[in-house]
């Protein structure tokens, strides 16, 4: 049996020639799948007349395109071979008959095809070569030669055991390719013969194919970029040597393509890079900025959390996940670096949690969440003995403690000591910097991404320096995350916020080196980070310079015009941090530093109901070979990486 399909899209001045043509066929044995794309013509009203048990006819409501509309006839199929022919064209009698008896003959056969007698605005005849070698990659050349007029797609088809191989891609512009590119796949299955039997291709007007060799470069790096899943660097490098001859202007093909893209070079992207290097891939980074590791992953407290912060997500689920992340932090970044870190000497001092009389939380409702924090960390703990909090396995992580002698208590209802700790940014960002320069891979920096495109089989990654293609792109992002994930899912259904935050460094402070670091919860209010080699400030009504939402932050969001009045700004935390101790001191050498912090919602860190107090979005999504990454929080980095490569995995 044969499945025989028809894609019809007004197609009333020629169906019926067509539809008579296969109807007449030597060869009985078939079924008739057609399906009308949504015709504003008359094109139904023709299917209808039929009475014959053979024919099967579909109705599209809306139009989908003659790429997807094949795609759904294939989908519809019930038998080993099948064959598609477009609603203006018509078959020999013989057609069939001469096809199927050829392709009986060889098991390794996925393809018989016929020569092509073309009428109408063109007149000609094709006669392509049969690609019939057993080596899959002498095909392939063989192919990129002889085979781009499309000739061999309308032949009659074995189905692939390989599913994406069966099917007509669907990431084309204008539908063109679709025909020569499946016959690329063929040429990977298997032999493709040519039978002596003609084919009759009407050209017209509104032929969907009729321009298709206009981007014929597009179809060169679609070919290119898909190979890259099949063939070894030799073989690999062969294909590219062949398309050069026949397109010189594709020269960029192996300097501009990878494996992987990995867009964002901050924590999230810097560690899936390095991850995916250790499995082996050809990845490279794309950043905005002049180096590696800067934005949210440089300028902020750099704390490793625990989950004390999120106490209000009552599910726990922003809890567990912190967990999870700080718990594997140290893990992953030895892993990845290849070498052991001394957390103790690039650790702040222990966090104090101090709860001021505004909080949005009260006393008791802390008293309960803590200890829940604590059960989530034993059960963790005992389920894995490798699991350390950077390097150490505390039995307890917090003790809830009366008074603190320096602080001043017009301001705070209760505190409590934790294990919580910020590590030196700085050091660990040259670390990873250093890592990836050693490891080779590919960094393009100060590229700003402006677009993504989808091409056959392949991503365009469009810069302000210029293009790069992959098979795979993993979106680690920050800011513009939202903006890249439209170019090619649907819109999301959640709202973005950007805040531009910013903080104080300065030199240690000597009535303050003993103290320990403090975060105030639950509300606007903000950190005193301790380490050794310097100090971090940063109170939320006066760092906080902005609140957007949108899918991406102001363009006029620019460090020099929020901070008009820089020893205003200073001034302003120097005189609350000096009522919080209850002493007087001055800033050491203050550099004021900043970045955009992104979360979802539409409320900010004031309002109870702000998704700012939550960080338990879903990790990855992912669709085909693109992944997008939800980092949150500098913690997450290292285990969403892991992630990440678990996914890609199993996805290949």
């Amino acid at each position: 049996m044969i499945s025989i399909c028809v894609p019809v899209y007004n197609g009333s001045l020629y169906l019926e020639e067509c539809i008579n043509s296969i109807l007449h066929q030597s060869f009985k044995n078939f079924e008739l799948i057609v399906c009308d794309d949504c015709s504003s013509d008359n094109s139904l009203e023709i299917l209808y007349k039929y009475n014959d048990d053979r024919i099967v006819i579909y109705s599209n409501k809306i139009n989908i395109g003659w790429v997807k509309n094949c795609n759904f006839l294939i989908s519809k199929t019930n038998y080993q071979y099948f064959c598609i022919i477009p609603c203006d064209d018509y078959i020999p009698s013989n057609y069939l008959e001469k096809l199927y008896l050829t392709m009986i003959k060889d098991e390794s056969m996925v393809n018989c095809y016929p020569h092509i007698i073309s009428f109408g605005k063109k007149n000609y005849r094709i006669h392509q070569k049969s690609l019939n070698q057993e080596s899959t990659i002498e095909r392939v050349i063989d192919f990129i030669m002889h085979h781009f007029k499309g000739v061999s797609f309308r032949g009659l088809i074995k189905k692939s055991k390989n599913m994406d191989l069966l099917f007509l891609n669907i990431y084309l512009q204008d539908d063109k390719f679709a025909d020569t590119f499946q016959i690329f796949q063929h040429a990977i299955e298997g032999k493709l013969i040519e039978v002596d039997v003609p084919y009759y291709k009407r050209y017209h007007d509104n032929n969907t194919h009729s321009k298709w060799n206009d981007d014929v470069i597009d179809l060169y790096l679609s070919i290119y970029m898909f190979a890259k899943n099949f063939f070894n660097d030799t073989d690999l490098k062969l294909c590219h040597d062949t398309i050069y001859q026949k397109c010189q202007n594709t020269s960029f093909l192996i300097k501009n393509s990878f494996d992987i893209i990995v867009m964002g070079g901050g924590i999230q992207g810097s560690c899936v890079s390095l991850f995916l290097k250790k499995l082996g891939y050809n990845v490279c980074i794309i950043e905005k900025n002049n180096s590696l590791m800067k934005g949210a992953s440089e300028n902020n407290e750099g704390k490793i959390h625990l989950g004390f912060v999120y106490s209000n997500d009552k599910t726990l689920d922003t809890a567990k996940k912190m967990l999870v992340d700080a718990l594997h932090f140290s893990n992953i970044i030895e892993f990845l670096l290849d070498e052991k870190i001394d957390w103790d000497a690039i650790k702040s001092k222990k966090f104090l949690y101090l709860v001021p009389k505004t909080s949005l939380m009260k006393e008791n409702e802390l008293d309960e969440y803590f200890p829940k924090i604590q059960n989530l960390y034993d059960e963790m703990i005992q389920k894995n003995y490798k699991l350390n909090y950077l390097g150490k396995r505390p039995p307890k992580l917090y003790e809830k403690i009366k008074t603190v002698d320096c602080m001043n208590p017009e301001y705070f209802q209760c505190c409590y000591e934790t294990e919580e700790f910020s590590i030196n940014q700085f050091y660990l960002n040259e670390k990873i910097i250093h890592t990836i320069k050693k490891k080779g891979i590919p960094v393009f920096l100060e590229n700003h991404i402006k677009n993504m495109k989808i091409h056959l089989g392949y991503y365009e990654i469009i810069t302000d320096k210029g293009y790069y293609y992959s098979n795979r792109v993993v979106n680690c992002l920050w800011e513009n995350k939202t903006k890249i994930d439209n170019c090619f899912n649907e819109k999301k259904n959640y709202t973005t916020n950007f805040r531009y935050k910013f903080g104080i460094l300065s030199k240690p402070i000597m009535d303050l080196q003993n103290e320990r670091s403090i975060t105030f919860v639950n509300g606007p209010f903000g950190d005193f980070v301790n380490f050794p080699d310097y100090m971090y400030f940063s109170w939320y009504p006066y760092s906080m310079k902005g609140f957007s939402v949108s899918d991406k932050p102001p363009d006029d969001w620019k460090f020099e015009t929020l901070i008009e009045n820089k020893q205003e700004f200073i001034q302003l935390h120097k005189n609350i941090f000096n009522d919080i101790f209850k002493r007087e001191f001055d800033f050491i050498d203050p550099k004021i530093i900043g970045s955009i912090i992104v979360a979802k919602g539409d409320k900010d860190i004031d309002n109870v109901d702000s998704e700012l107090h939550k960080r338990c979005e879903k990790r990855i999504d992912y669709k085909k070979n693109y992944f997008s990454i939800s980092t949150g929080k500098y913690t997450s980095g290292p285990y969403n990486s892991f992630l990440l490569a678990e996914i890609i995995g199993k996805c290949l």
